[in-house]
């Protein structure tokens, strides 16, 4: 018994598969699909060593390019991983799902592979075909795919069956790269070059086909991942930048990625409120540092010219930025250990991150002008900047960038430097006890005669 191929059935069936497995971006993933439906895939080179079979015994059973077979209500797909790469395999898998889908098993009576000799032999190749390409190219997707980068309808080509689709000038988003319609779908999808052009010499027969009023609603939730990607991990690029942001590549390409990963959200540059590594989240509004562990606030890079004052060269980036943007150099979280391989920030660890050190109260801490160092507690006139006993600054402004410091800040909220009073200990409780002792022991002597001593001039009387 013969009959004609069916091409309805295959199109409405893959637009099922679509969306009872969640794709939810192009290029579809097979994989996806089997583990859905829990059918195994294997190769040949498996098959022989759980079955203990030979490479020629399987081509003798199952062919030289890929097989489906059933066992039970189970099925497997056994493809020749010699003859198959990785763009070849999508649409092997997707075409022996066609054979499992569509019912050509229980349709020709075998639960193995379905011979070359039988007279539907060639009928279920074809709608396997469809089934195929409309799973993992569905022509309204194509459309789409056109209309979103400016491709019309052209002259036929001269000698094929198929429309010339081209590119307009106005809508040009794909950057330095002119691609034909083919080249497009190839990237787009994830195609064979011949199957890019079986797509395209079929697309207006398909949409003919298609039942819009059942595919469109599955059809509308799957998205496009193609854009300009890093040629070394297929993360897509930030616009404007230089490097990637996971890997520190300053390669990109027009591609599309089968891990289905998508631009982060919030690709800009931003400043955290709180700080990821200690946790502190009282900071000033234009603050870049953290004032208590003087981790960058900006995720910046570890910079250009590490010597340069006020830490020029450094270039800020998202917070989910493994690398500079710009430089591709690792980032500060990236060196703190902070982020997870998928870009997220990890939680602050409840202890600081910083020295365990106890900041002594704000209102021991002396302001500008002061009279009484910050360390020792030994008054000064007014005059001085440092201590004439334990030669402490008496103002916590950075020597890096001049920026007059909260007096409780260990780090220069604008550059990042360490601070005065975090240079000469002024948070540490054990060295302002231990220099308030020997303050007082030296002070004593001279306090006892009457004489105010200065270690620039020496002891004078008092005015």
């Amino acid at each position: 018994m013969t009959r004609s191929a069916d091409f309805f059935r295959p199109i409405r069936s893959a637009a099922r598969v679509l969306g009872e497995a969640g794709i939810g971006t192009y290029p579809v993933s097979p994989r996806q699909i089997l583990r859905h439906y829990g059918i195994r895939c294997l190769s040949y080179r498996q098959f022989c060593q759980m079955t203990g079979r030979t490479v020629e015994e399987c081509f003798s059973l199952f062919g030289r390019d890929a097989s489906s077979v059933r066992r039970g209500d189970r099925y497997l797909i056994l493809y020749n991983e010699e003859r198959t790469d990785h763009l070849r395999f999508r649409f092997t898998v997707a075409h022996e799902l066609g054979h499992i889908f569509l019912g050509h098993h229980e349709e020709a009576g075998t639960t193995g592979p379905i011979s070359a000799g039988s007279t539907l032999y060639g009928v279920m190749e074809r709608e396997a075909d469809c089934f195929a390409r409309n799973l993992l190219c569905p022509a309204p997707a194509v459309k789409e795919l056109f209309r979103t980068y400016g491709y019309t309808k052209a002259v036929p080509l001269p000698g094929e069956k198929r429309t010339e689709w081209k590119r307009g000038v106005v809508l040009a988003p794909i950057p330095a790269e002119r691609l034909s319609d083919a080249g497009l779908v190839e990237r787009a999808f994830l195609l064979t070059s011949s199957a890019a052009r079986v797509r395209l010499t079929l697309l207006e027969e398909d949409m003919r086909r298609t039942d819009s009023a059942f595919t469109d609603p599955v059809l509308s939730g799957i998205k496009h991942t193609v854009a300009s990607r890093c040629r070394m991990c297929l993360e897509p690029k930030i616009p404007g930048a230089r490097a990637c942001y996971a890997c520190g590549e300053k390669r990109f390409g027009f591609l599309a990625s089968d891990k289905n990963t998508l631009p982060p959200p919030g690709a800009g540059i931003r400043r955290m409120t709180v700080c990821p590594g200690c946790g502190m989240a009282d900071h000033d509004p234009e603050a870049n540092y953290c004032t208590r562990c003087g981790l960058s606030l900006t995720n910046e890079c570890e910079g250009t010219d590490k010597a340069a004052p006020g830490r020029r060269g450094r270039h800020p980036n998202p917070p989910f930025a493994r690398y500079c943007l710009v430089c591709g150099k690792p980032t500060a979280y990236l060196k703190q250990n902070l982020l997870t391989e998928e870009g997220e920030l990890l939680p602050p660890p409840p202890e600081v991150r910083s020295r365990k050190v106890t900041p002594p109260p704000k209102d021991e801490l002396r302001f500008r002008h002061t009279l009484f160092c910050p360390r020792c507690g030994t008054d000064n006139s007014d005059r001085r900047t440092d201590c004439r006993i334990c030669c402490c600054a008496l103002e916590n402004i950075c020597t890096g960038c001049g920026f007059e410091a909260p007096p409780d800040a260990r780090y220069c909220p604008r550059c990042g430097r360490e601070t005065p009073f975090e240079v000469y200990h002024v948070f540490d409780p054990a060295v302002r006890k231990r220099e308030a002792r020997l303050a007082k022991s030296i002070i004593r002597r001279y306090d006892e005669r009457g004489i105010y001593y200065e270690w620039d001039d020496g002891p004078h009387g008092w005015d």
